[in-house]
């Protein structure tokens, strides 16, 4: 049987204990966030703020409306584009005779060429990178070697369109969609030359 001790009058140690006792519970418990303010794991509940995960969350397929998950139609409908034949069109301004002016064309990092024109006579290159275009510039009328970078080049007697078949798939190394050309004007006399391109963007 357990024995009990007599507290002697004058002390008040179960006071102190119970103190202690609910000191203790009471930090616990104020450590406990309140049912209302906790995510459950069942039950239709609304969650505020910005919330970072470690990891994916997996969730069941077809989960999501399109219209539901911000910008990806319109990066689908972007992408869907890319596929899309179309032009882009460069007009040099005055290139002094014998001279060349450098420009890029937004077609993409890889792309499709079926078709240059140009309205005047011209030699048009176009590259993969700027430097390798810096590189080319006072090439003459011989064939590249090395690591040229020469993805497509054409000398035009005149104004001319002239389809590319089979069309010729290019790649643009730079940071950006804007693939660098070179054109230049090999008349007598200064003049302004207008070149298009068409092209599909695949990346």
């Amino acid at each position: 049987m357990p024995t009990w001790t007599p507290i002697s009058p004058g002390t008040d140690p179960w006071g102190t204990l119970l103190d202690a006792t609910l000191t203790t519970f009471s930090d616990a418990i104020d450590m406990k966030a309140e049912d209302s303010a906790t995510v459950h794991l069942s039950g239709a509940e609304t969650i505020t703020g910005a919330k970072t995960f470690s990891a994916a969350p997996a969730v069941p397929d077809a989960s999501f409306a399109i219209s539901k998950v911000n910008g990806l139609q319109s990066a689908l409908d972007a992408k869907s584009t890319n596929y899309a034949r179309t032009t882009t069109q460069v007009v040099t301004g005055g290139i002094a005779a014998g001279g060349q002016a450098s420009f890029t064309i937004p077609v993409g990092n890889v792309y499709v060429l079926s078709k240059i024109q140009v309205d005047k006579a011209a030699r048009i290159r176009v590259y993969a990178t700027i430097a390798q275009r810096t590189a080319d510039a006072s090439r003459g009328a011989v064939l590249p070697t090395g690591d040229h970078g020469v993805e497509f080049e054409y000398t035009s007697a005149g104004a001319e369109t002239m389809t590319i078949a089979p069309s010729l798939t290019c790649d643009n190394f730079e940071s950006t969609i804007n693939a660098p050309i070179l054109i230049d004007n090999p008349a007598g006399t200064m003049q302004s030359i207008t070149v298009t391109f068409t092209f599909k963007r695949m990346e």
